[in-house]
């Protein structure tokens, strides 16, 4: 392997840097990037993104997380808060796109600009 091969196998190895933090809005949505993470906030929905939010060269990512549907009324004392969730996207023109798939259960997509902020609309 030529020093121009090792240079640019080395240059591929390097870690995408991670999103900085800041606020990104949409209809009934708003995430909220943290140095080591995000908070999700949605009319009936809630989460949190666990690790950097690190793009690749394409803008996309993906990371693990919880992820909530709200509901009307209240909540059962008893839930058991644990990791459900893959949350994955790409950034692109100052957007993105956040698609969050819980495990067994269906997609939600979500799609927000950076430093837009929204006011949600609770449910309940």
């Amino acid at each position: 392997m030529s020093s121009a091969e090792i240079i640019l196998v080395a240059a591929m190895m390097v870690a995408a840097a991670p999103l900085p933090p800041g606020d990104w809005g949409g209809d009934g949505v708003m995430l909220r990037v943290t140095a080591d993470g995000a908070v999700l906030s949605a009319d009936c929905a809630s989460g949190v993104i666990r690790g950097a939010l690190s793009p690749d060269g394409d803008g996309r990512f993906s990371a693990g997380g919880l992820h909530v549907r709200d509901a009307p009324g209240p909540a059962p004392g008893d839930q058991q808060l644990r990791d459900n969730a893959r949350f994955s996207g790409r950034i692109a023109d100052g957007w993105m796109t956040l698609t969050v798939r819980e495990a067994g259960g269906a997609a939600t997509e979500y799609r927000m600009q950076a430093g837009r902020r929204v006011k949600l609309h609770r449910c309940g």
